[in-house]
């Protein structure tokens, strides 16, 4: 993202909606969406998984985002595969991490939890956003470990850095409101830690992790939420995160793991990645010259990514915003089956 849509909710005062397909996990037990499963040094990662058969998909998420974005696809895909979701360190019920945020470290934590056996390699890994970007660097590194890729308005390496580039004044606009959205997870932090955010009243640190006044959710959404609101190390991760992700300072970003990734290919994973179509520039005032740019300039990003493979696309969605799992959940769904059939393609022909 060029700019945190997440900090953008929190310095606006937004709040998320209930996820899709709440109403059909009315009835699930409170601890449904905790499955928490040890990778090294006694810290566990969370996942959930659903469906038995046949191949093996993980989802990664955005920034700032929960296992609960996936469930309606996830539900779905569990008819004929076999789905999970995981909080990344420090997310949700996953321990944080002792590490300084970075992608890297994001794929290593994906390698340990893949490598412990609840799902069978290879997987198809399908990532949203800063996911799509960890999901492309898990299989650059570990291509043997992956049968395809599904990138849902994936980030891009370099993205605010090359785009700021194009447009300075974008970065003058957006570097007040990432730091006015650091400031205010900074404060959530802390009164997480101090034991002062309640449930009972609704702040904009429990909006900002999608507790709504609205209710209305399910007992395992519910414990979920709660965890993640009155929980200073997610607050803490978000910092972290957003902070190797979008440069309060310099031009470096996250992104920027190695300059050689741009050229690296992916051989022949088959690799498909969907692009919104209505996405503008979150949370910033911009003239329509540039809403226009950057619209070009995300679609050649998506464009230049699916080259990377032999067996790589890019379609873009013209109804859908930058949450393409909720907005085009079908759309997904098909792109999961589409990878997963040109994968075991591949394989008869071998």
């Amino acid at each position: 993202m060029l700019t945190s849509r997440r900090l953008a909710i929190l310095a606006t005062c937004l709040s998320l909606a209930l996820p899709a397909g709440a109403a059909a996990q009315r009835d699930a037990p409170a601890t449904a969406l905790r499955n928490p499963v040890e990778i090294a040094d006694g810290r566990r990662l969370n996942v959930v998984c659903a469906g038995d058969r046949g191949p093996s998909i993980i989802f990664a998420n955005g920034l700032g985002s929960s296992v609960l974005d996936w469930r309606q696809v996830q539900g779905e895909v569990a008819r004929f595969a076999r789905a999970c979701v995981y909080d990344r360190a420090g997310s949700g019920y996953s321990d944080p991490s002792p590490h300084p945020s970075s992608a890297s470290f994001v794929v290593e934590d994906l390698r340990a939890l893949l490598d412990r056996g609840f799902v069978k390699k290879p997987v198809v890994i399908v990532g949203h956003s800063a996911g799509g970007l960890f999901a492309t660097l898990y299989a650059e590194r570990y291509p043997t470990d992956v049968a395809g890729l599904v990138l849902v308005d994936p980030s891009l390496t370099n993205q605010f850095r090359d785009w700021t580039r194009r447009y300075p004044a974008q970065r003058r606009r957006t570097l007040p409101i990432l730091q006015k959205g650091k400031a205010l997870l900074a404060r959530c932090a802390r009164l997480a830690q101090d034991g002062q955010l309640t449930l009972a009243r609704p702040s904009i640190c429990t909006r900002a992790v999608g507790l709504s006044p609205a209710g209305g959710y399910s007992s395992a959404e519910l414990a979920y939420l709660s965890h993640q609101a009155l929980n200073p190390a997610f607050y803490q991760t978000l910092i972290a995160e957003e902070e190797a992700a979008l440069p309060f300072k310099g031009e470096t970003d996250q992104n920027s793991v190695d300059e050689s990734r741009e050229r690296q290919s992916l051989g022949d994973i088959p690799v498909t990645v969907l692009t919104s179509g209505v996405r503008g520039i979150n949370g910033v005032s911009a003239t329509p010259e540039e809403e226009a740019a950057w619209r070009e300039f995300w679609r050649g990003g998506h464009e230049r990514l699916a080259r990377k493979s032999s067996r790589g696309q890019a379609v873009e969605l013209p109804n859908a915003g930058h949450l393409i799992q909720k907005d085009d959940p079908a759309a997904v769904v098909a792109a999961i089956r589409k990878v997963i059939a040109q994968g075991v393609a591949e394989t008869r022909r071998r």
